[in-house]
């Protein structure tokens, strides 16, 4: 789960900084957005690389991954969505530095129906299969059940709030982010958000943090972003810088 604090942006303020064009990315941030691409679009969002930084005890581990989400616009409303890690990198101090792939996932996203202008939701279910070579394998399939809600309380300003269940190797794990999203300028975006993990066998795990997009094309956002754990048990740090291309 801790993956999925590099994935996504939170929905109701992507879409503030798209293009009219342009359907909300998912990433950067810990939610994705409440919308699907149209039936035919594509969006390539690749992590440059995405980060995870912590000291335990004196020792420092840092891993970089280069996180890919493809995803692909079936029909009204449906998407399908196709994620991997293709290259990661992960250095202890002291030990060899530890190269590979990661492991690879399929879901699908829905976006639900809403009476109300200013509020809007979407699921994403999916399963994370353990693909990856030994140092950056999850060791077994995980499954995956998330929402997003996010609803508008300006032209400017958005919030949302995003729930997640997940089950791996006979546990299970809930985790829940709320954020705010403001819209900077016509091209410029920012985010604030907070995230809470809670495995069932294993410590809570807290972080807060934020980013700004930036939209370079009509078509190509930048992103950067980044979470500091607020307890002992989070990464000191995590985040990363991407990019998203929305394809027709």
């Amino acid at each position: 789960m801790q993956r999925r604090y590099l994935a996504a942006l939170v929905a109701a303020f992507a879409a503030t900084t798209a293009h009219a064009d342009t359907p909300a990315f998912d990433r950067p941030g810990i939610a994705f957005s409440t919308t699907t691409l149209p039936r035919g679009g594509v969006s390539w969002e690749q992590g440059l690389p995405d980060f995870q930084r912590d000291d335990d005890g004196g020792t420092r581990a840092t891993q970089y991954a280069a996180n890919t989400n493809l995803r692909i616009g079936l029909a009204d409303g449906v998407e399908v969505q196709v994620s991997g890690s293709p290259f990661n990198v992960a250095h202890v101090r002291g030990a060899p530095t530890e190269r590979g792939g990661g492991d690879s996932g399929v879901a699908v996203k829905i976006a639900l129906p809403s009476r109300a202008e200013k509020f809007s939701w979407a699921v994403l279910a999916g399963a994370t299969f353990d693909t990856g070579s030994r140092a950056f394998t999850n060791g077994d399939t995980e499954y995956s059940l998330a929402t997003t809600f996010g609803y508008d309380l300006s032209d400017v300003v958005s919030s949302s709030l995003y729930l997640a269940a997940s089950r791996s190797g006979g546990e299970s794990t809930r985790a829940w982010s709320p954020g705010l999203g403001f819209t900077v300028s016509e091209r410029f975006g920012a985010f604030f958000e907070a995230g809470f993990e809670y495995p069932e066998h294993g410590p809570a795990t807290r972080v807060a943090g934020g980013g700004v997009t930036w939209m370079a094309t009509p078509r190509l956002q930048l992103d950067f972003s980044m979470d500091f754990g607020v307890n002992d048990a989070a990464p000191d740090v995590q985040g990363g810088i991407g990019f998203s291309l929305y394809f027709e």
